[in-house]
């Protein structure tokens, strides 16, 4: 077994083990700093229900299942079996199975071409593969899923952010040797590989400073976020940055 395939191992266990730690949490009822996150997220995307979206590291359903009750379509793709079964019985539960799609898959290897209205890949992009050309070439096939003029949005860590390097040495929820690379996700780097993928008009949203679960219990932490995020040097110590791109012509 070579690295790469202790790397996927390793992964798929750790999503897996994920997936059933969170089986039984409220994906609709979201606590202040959660909501605020997916908020962001939604206006964003920009994108009118009734979209069809592909979820890209969907786990159990944390944006999928908030935007099946708003009205979207949505394909959600993992490795992780047991999370691809939880978000289909939390689709389930409120009756919107009709509207989910499943699918286990790496992909790495193009699947979908030109299909969907919008991508996005939520805090999962550095956990793709332990090799960024395998990172980019899976980000390829996801733009490939998308029709042109589709929109591709995607949230990660950011890595000048000092309070990610304790969590993910120390945090029961993380291990540091699968998330490691999230230190190439710095918006430079983002920025460039959303170009040499196919995507151009990128924008960027830098989101958070202190840990959004403060948020839910000393409220001030929200306006210190808002200022830091707002802040052109401040914010580049952000918690995380979105970015999205449009898909202008074919992914060669």
């Amino acid at each position: 077994m070579n690295r790469t395939e202790r790397f996927d191992q390793k992964k798929k266990y750790f999503f897996e083990s994920f997936a059933k730690k969170y089986k039984d949490a409220d994906f609709l009822n979201k606590p202040p700093g959660d909501a605020l996150e997916f908020q962001t997220f939604l206006k964003f995307l920009d994108l009118p229900p009734g979209s069809f979206l592909i979820d890209l590291g969907c786990g159990s359903g944390r944006y999928a299942i908030p935007l099946l009750k708003l009205g979207y379509k949505i394909t959600g793709v993992d490795i992780a079996k047991e999370a691809l079964r939880i978000l289909t019985k939390n689709a389930q539960k409120i009756g919107l199975k009709k509207n989910l799609k499943i699918l286990e898959n790496d992909f790495y290897q193009t699947v979908f071409e030109n299909v969907f209205d919008g991508a996005y890949c939520i805090s999962t992009f550095h956990l793709l593969s332990d090799k960024e050309k395998v990172r980019i070439e899976i980000l390829k096939n996801l733009v490939r899923a998308v029709k042109k003029g589709g929109k591709v949005v995607v949230l990660e860590p950011n890595p000048l952010n000092p309070f990610f390097y304790p969590y993910y040495w120390f945090s029961p929820e993380a291990e540091w040797k699968i998330e490691k690379h999230f230190v190439k996700s710095t918006i430079g780097n983002l920025r460039k590989i959303f170009s040499e993928v196919g995507l151009t008009n990128i924008q960027v949203k830098r989101y958070g400073f202190l840990p959004a679960r403060l948020i839910n219990y000393l409220p001030f932490v929200l306006k210190i976020n808002f200022f830091i995020a707002k802040n052109r040097f401040l914010g580049n110590f952000a918690a995380f940055n979105f970015i999205k791109g449009i898909k202008a012509n074919e992914t060669s």
